[in-house]
């Protein structure tokens, strides 16, 4: 065998032998993996995230996808108010940060687009989330989450919305504009039985030292943090009726 065929021949093996404990690493480091025992998933932390998000909303649509702020805050025009139907995509940054998603939302004139946002809190985008969004062209064609929209904005859109799918009477969402929520014990959350628009009507009863229910609409995931933490978030309309605090996205 020539110089050059043993050179060749040298190279390979060593190429090889190089691959095969690569693959080795790889497979020691996943059977270890496998034989660690399962981490349980913590409930109470889950629930307490998204109680605390339903407290502090709905200070800013920046706030809610990402825990930032929108510097310049402003009135915008041309927004509407979708539903998230699916959550289609979703990578993590090389920080560790923010998820870059996918979502597919129903505007209210029906037509269906995709909308990408970074999102930090995961929970809090699901099948059924209410987003405002405005579009990003002229034309309509691509859209985005009105980051830009100031808090009284948001909370008059997001007001009006749930009023004109019956979430809310008007009354309710006039007070709501001005309101801020309490949260107080929870005694004791009784469903009415009406259903609209994936939400269950309820009635809840929470120790505040005085008489007197709250009743609002509340997805079954909202339903099932008030019961995880124990606590109700109320707020008193203008003529001094209690009204739960809505989780407005």
């Amino acid at each position: 065998m020539g110089l050059t065929a043993t050179i060749i021949a040298t190279t390979l093996a060593v190429l090889v032998g190089v691959a095969t404990l690569v693959a080795w690493g790889i497979a020691e480091v996943s059977w270890r993996e496998l034989r660690k025992p399962p981490q349980p998933h913590d409930s109470a932390s889950h629930f307490r995230i998204r109680a605390d998000v339903w407290r502090r909303s709905p200070s800013s649509v920046q706030w809610w996808l990402s825990g930032g702020r929108y510097s310049e805050p402003r009135t915008v025009d041309g927004v509407a108010v979708g539903e998230v139907l699916a959550v289609l995509d979703g990578t993590w940054d090389s920080d560790g940060g923010d998820i870059e998603a996918r979502l597919r939302v129903a505007l209210p004139d029906g037509r269906e687009v995709s909308v990408d946002t970074p999102v930090h809190r995961e929970r809090t985008v699901q099948a059924g989330t209410f987003l405002p969004v405005r579009p990003s062209s002229g034309r309509g064609d691509d859209w985005s989450p009105a980051v830009e929209l100031d808090e009284t904005g948001l909370r008059t859109l997001l007001a009006r919305h749930r009023s004109e799918l019956g979430l809310l009477d008007p009354e309710t969402a006039r007070d709501l504009l001005d309101a801020r929520p309490a949260e107080v014990p929870l005694t004791s959350i009784r469903p009415t039985g009406r259903v609209r628009h994936g939400h269950v009507e309820v009635e809840v009863t929470a120790d505040r030292g005085e008489p007197g229910p709250a009743r609002g609409f509340l997805r079954p995931q909202e339903i099932a943090t008030m019961r995880a933490t124990g606590t109700a978030l109320v707020c008193e309309t203008r003529e001094g009726r209690r009204a739960l605090w809505p989780a407005w996205y």
